[in-house]
């Protein structure tokens, strides 16, 4: 349809990118979003989120950002982990939930193998990550897409490790559900990523600016402040930053990203 369907939309800005080159995203008028000069400092250059300028041009807003970290039972899982490779530990055989996600799957497997571009990997590098997968598949106890979803099987399975694709929303869900799980930043560094909001390239007119004020209104302070609370995203404009300082970043889909993130060390 070519952007003709929807006005507006969201994803992750690693994902953005097919969307600008299909043609499908038009420009966002900056001046018509006030409550970006209120957004954290790492997301005032926009220039720096891989995909969201092109010649000038904004194309994306971000709103939410987490990294991904290794969720643990202390009462399981002592001392704390301090490296992905605990999730190949033969004690954890069967006992390891996994997020159902070959990109970040991947991406992780490179980490451990010390590759520094987890997301543009080789043939060489590609190949070398596979047996790392296929070792790790046997120390699943099954996998996960959605927070609820890993709620459910952490309390239906003996898992004292979780991929935490979700962080401190899925600490927080699992709290709720009486699960104490807590979580580490892995000394091989972290994949993180940010959501966006784009206007695609079929909104016309009242519809184009329809869409400059929905996102204007859903990055304002009190309605990301209230994303957080509910879902526990942390928020573009009034989020503490998670990612502890001098923690490596791996940005999901496009490394450039990482340098978005305060305090770490991007990849």
């Amino acid at each position: 349809s070519q952007g003709k369907d929807f006005d507006i939309f969201a994803t992750a800005a690693a994902g953005m990118q097919r969307y600008y080159e299909a043609g499908l995203l038009q420009p966002i008028d900056l001046s018509k979003i006030p409550n970006h000069a209120g957004q954290l400092p790492q997301f005032q250059d926009l220039s720096k989120i891989a995909g969201a300028v092109h010649d000038g041009k904004t194309y994306l807003i971000p709103y939410a950002f987490s990294p991904m970290t290794l969720i643990y039972d202390p009462a399981k899982v002592n001392p704390a982990p301090t490296s992905w490779s605990v999730m190949w530990d033969p004690q954890y055989k069967g006992k390891v939930l996994l997020y159902d996600d070959g990109e970040s799957a991947f991406a992780t497997a490179a980490i451990i193998n010390g590759v520094q571009t987890p997301f543009h990997l080789s043939d060489q590098q590609f190949k070398d990550a596979m047996p790392k997968l296929v070792d790790l598949k046997h120390n699943s106890a099954s996998f996960y897409t959605f927070v609820q979803d890993s709620v459910q099987l952490a309390q239906n399975n003996d898992a004292p490790i979780i991929f935490g694709a979700y962080a401190d929303q899925q600490i927080k869900a699992l709290a709720a559900g009486g699960l104490n799980y807590k979580q580490a930043y892995p000394k091989e560094g972290v994949i993180a990523w940010v959501d966006t909001w784009a206007i695609t390239s079929g909104a016309k007119a009242d519809s184009y600016d329809l869409a400059l004020k929905w996102i204007n209104f859903v990055i304002s302070k009190k309605i990301a402040a209230e994303l957080t609370e509910k879902s526990g995203y942390a928020n573009s404009v009034t989020s503490t930053d998670t990612i502890p300082a001098g923690t490596k970043t791996y940005a999901s889909g496009e490394g450039r990203l990482a340098g978005t993130w305060h305090g770490s060390e991007a990849a």
